[in-house]
Protein backbone atom coordinates (compact mmCIF):
# COMPACT_ATOMS: atom_id res chain seq x y z
CA UNK A 1 0.00 0.00 0.00
CA UNK A 2 1.36 3.73 -0.70
CA UNK A 3 -0.02 6.89 1.18
CA UNK A 4 1.70 10.49 -0.51
CA UNK A 5 5.10 8.11 -1.49
CA UNK A 6 5.11 6.19 1.85
CA UNK A 7 5.48 2.41 1.74
CA UNK A 8 3.56 0.40 4.26
CA UNK A 9 4.75 -3.17 3.85
CA UNK A 10 2.17 -5.79 4.08
CA UNK A 11 1.75 -8.47 6.50
CA UNK A 12 -0.44 -11.42 4.10
CA UNK A 13 -2.52 -14.10 5.90
CA UNK A 14 -5.23 -16.57 5.27
CA UNK A 15 -7.12 -18.08 8.41
CA UNK A 16 -7.04 -21.79 8.58
CA UNK A 17 -10.21 -22.97 6.63
CA UNK A 18 -10.11 -26.24 8.83
CA UNK A 19 -8.92 -26.46 12.21
CA UNK A 20 -11.01 -23.98 14.24
CA UNK A 21 -8.66 -23.71 16.63
CA UNK A 22 -5.76 -23.29 14.60
CA UNK A 23 -8.07 -20.34 13.25
CA UNK A 24 -8.95 -18.80 16.68
CA UNK A 25 -5.41 -18.80 17.73
CA UNK A 26 -4.01 -17.48 14.21
CA UNK A 27 -6.60 -14.35 14.49
CA UNK A 28 -5.74 -14.01 18.36
CA UNK A 29 -2.12 -13.55 17.62
CA UNK A 30 -3.04 -11.10 14.46
CA UNK A 31 -5.36 -9.33 17.03
CA UNK A 32 -1.96 -9.60 19.35
CA UNK A 33 0.54 -7.69 16.91
CA UNK A 34 -1.71 -5.07 16.06
CA UNK A 35 -2.95 -4.17 20.38
CA UNK A 36 1.07 -4.09 20.39
CA UNK A 37 1.78 -1.56 17.50
CA UNK A 38 1.03 2.41 18.25
CA UNK A 39 -0.54 2.96 14.60
CA UNK A 40 -3.49 2.64 12.82
CA UNK A 41 -4.46 -0.43 11.94
CA UNK A 42 -6.60 -2.20 8.52
CA UNK A 43 -6.44 -5.77 8.65
CA UNK A 44 -8.60 -7.90 6.00
CA UNK A 45 -8.40 -11.00 4.39
CA UNK A 46 -9.84 -14.75 3.90
CA UNK A 47 -10.77 -15.47 7.71
CA UNK A 48 -12.86 -18.55 7.07
CA UNK A 49 -15.94 -17.32 9.43
CA UNK A 50 -18.43 -15.97 8.28
CA UNK A 51 -19.99 -12.94 9.65
CA UNK A 52 -23.67 -14.37 10.55
CA UNK A 53 -21.37 -16.15 13.27
CA UNK A 54 -22.65 -19.81 12.41
CA UNK A 55 -18.34 -20.81 12.14
CA UNK A 56 -15.59 -19.56 14.15
CA UNK A 57 -15.49 -16.96 16.89
CA UNK A 58 -12.83 -15.18 14.30
CA UNK A 59 -15.22 -12.50 13.14
CA UNK A 60 -17.28 -11.58 16.33
CA UNK A 61 -13.25 -11.86 17.72
CA UNK A 62 -11.89 -9.25 15.87
CA UNK A 63 -14.89 -7.02 16.29
CA UNK A 64 -14.56 -7.45 19.85
CA UNK A 65 -11.08 -6.19 19.39
CA UNK A 66 -11.84 -3.04 18.30
CA UNK A 67 -11.74 -3.47 14.54
CA UNK A 68 -14.75 -2.34 12.22
CA UNK A 69 -16.30 -4.19 9.38
CA UNK A 70 -16.05 -1.48 6.45
CA UNK A 71 -19.11 -3.68 4.73
CA UNK A 72 -21.25 -3.99 8.12
CA UNK A 73 -20.75 0.12 7.58
CA UNK A 74 -20.81 1.18 3.81
CA UNK A 75 -21.51 -2.08 1.98
CA UNK A 76 -24.88 -2.69 0.23
CA UNK A 77 -26.65 -6.39 -0.41
CA UNK A 78 -25.44 -9.44 1.17
CA UNK A 79 -21.30 -9.18 0.62
CA UNK A 80 -21.20 -12.87 -0.43
CA UNK A 81 -17.36 -13.84 -0.89
CA UNK A 82 -17.17 -17.50 -0.98
CA UNK A 83 -17.42 -19.91 -3.26
CA UNK A 84 -17.16 -21.21 -6.53
CA UNK A 85 -16.90 -24.46 -7.61
CA UNK A 86 -13.22 -25.64 -7.23
CA UNK A 87 -12.84 -25.44 -11.08
CA UNK A 88 -14.39 -22.05 -11.22
CA UNK A 89 -16.54 -23.35 -14.36
CA UNK A 90 -19.86 -22.97 -12.49
CA UNK A 91 -22.34 -21.50 -14.65
CA UNK A 92 -23.95 -18.79 -11.87
CA UNK A 93 -22.18 -17.89 -8.98
CA UNK A 94 -22.60 -20.05 -5.98
CA UNK A 95 -21.34 -17.47 -3.43
CA UNK A 96 -23.35 -17.58 -0.31
CA UNK A 97 -21.25 -16.24 2.65
CA UNK A 98 -18.86 -13.73 3.80
CA UNK A 99 -15.92 -14.74 4.82
CA UNK A 100 -13.37 -12.29 2.97
CA UNK A 101 -13.08 -8.83 4.77
CA UNK A 102 -11.35 -5.17 5.18
CA UNK A 103 -11.52 -3.97 8.72
CA UNK A 104 -10.13 -1.06 10.57
CA UNK A 105 -9.44 0.74 13.79
CA UNK A 106 -7.75 3.71 15.12
CA UNK A 107 -8.87 6.79 12.82
CA UNK A 108 -10.43 5.46 9.63
CA UNK A 109 -13.94 6.03 8.10
CA UNK A 110 -15.30 3.73 5.55
CA UNK A 111 -16.31 5.92 2.07
CA UNK A 112 -17.34 2.80 0.13
CA UNK A 113 -17.09 -1.20 -0.45
CA UNK A 114 -17.80 -3.07 -2.98
CA UNK A 115 -17.29 -6.94 -3.33
CA UNK A 116 -15.75 -7.43 -6.91
CA UNK A 117 -15.35 -10.55 -9.37
CA UNK A 118 -18.53 -11.91 -8.64
CA UNK A 119 -20.68 -10.56 -12.08
CA UNK A 120 -21.13 -13.21 -15.04
CA UNK A 121 -19.40 -10.45 -16.90
CA UNK A 122 -15.99 -10.92 -15.03
CA UNK A 123 -15.60 -14.56 -16.23
CA UNK A 124 -12.73 -14.92 -18.52
CA UNK A 125 -13.53 -15.53 -21.97
CA UNK A 126 -13.13 -19.29 -21.62
CA UNK A 127 -16.06 -19.11 -18.47
CA UNK A 128 -13.61 -19.33 -15.32
CA UNK A 129 -14.29 -17.65 -12.51
CA UNK A 130 -11.32 -15.28 -11.62
CA UNK A 131 -11.25 -16.91 -8.28
CA UNK A 132 -13.00 -19.38 -6.33
CA UNK A 133 -13.72 -16.06 -3.75
CA UNK A 134 -14.59 -12.83 -4.85
CA UNK A 135 -12.92 -9.92 -3.72
CA UNK A 136 -13.25 -7.10 -1.36
CA UNK A 137 -12.51 -3.57 -2.44
CA UNK A 138 -12.71 -0.50 0.43
CA UNK A 139 -12.21 3.26 -0.35
CA UNK A 140 -11.14 4.44 3.60
CA UNK A 141 -10.55 8.11 4.41
CA UNK A 142 -7.61 8.70 6.92
CA UNK A 143 -8.84 10.80 9.59
CA UNK A 144 -6.87 12.91 10.75
CA UNK A 145 -4.94 12.26 13.97
CA UNK A 146 -2.17 13.99 15.61
CA UNK A 147 1.21 11.85 15.78
CA UNK A 148 -0.63 8.85 14.76
CA UNK A 149 0.78 6.52 11.67
CA UNK A 150 -0.44 3.72 10.24
CA UNK A 151 -0.04 -0.18 10.18
CA UNK A 152 -1.53 -2.30 7.06
CA UNK A 153 -1.85 -6.09 7.89
CA UNK A 154 -3.43 -7.44 4.76
CA UNK A 155 -4.82 -11.00 4.55
CA UNK A 156 -5.93 -12.56 0.92
CA UNK A 157 -3.55 -9.66 -1.13
CA UNK A 158 -4.95 -11.06 -4.77
CA UNK A 159 -8.58 -10.61 -3.45
CA UNK A 160 -8.78 -7.40 -1.15
CA UNK A 161 -7.91 -4.14 -1.92
CA UNK A 162 -7.73 -0.61 -0.04
CA UNK A 163 -7.92 2.71 -1.62
CA UNK A 164 -6.82 5.61 1.23
CA UNK A 165 -8.69 9.03 0.21
CA UNK A 166 -7.81 12.14 1.93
Amino acid sequence: ADRSGRSFPPLSTHLDPRAAPVQEAQAAELIAVADASPYRQILLGDFNSPADGTGTDTYGDVLAAGFADSWIEKGAGDGFTSHQASDLLNPASLLDERIDFVFHRGGFRTLDVDVVGEELADRTASGLWPSDHAGVLATLRLVPVPGSSILLLFGCAALCAVRLRR
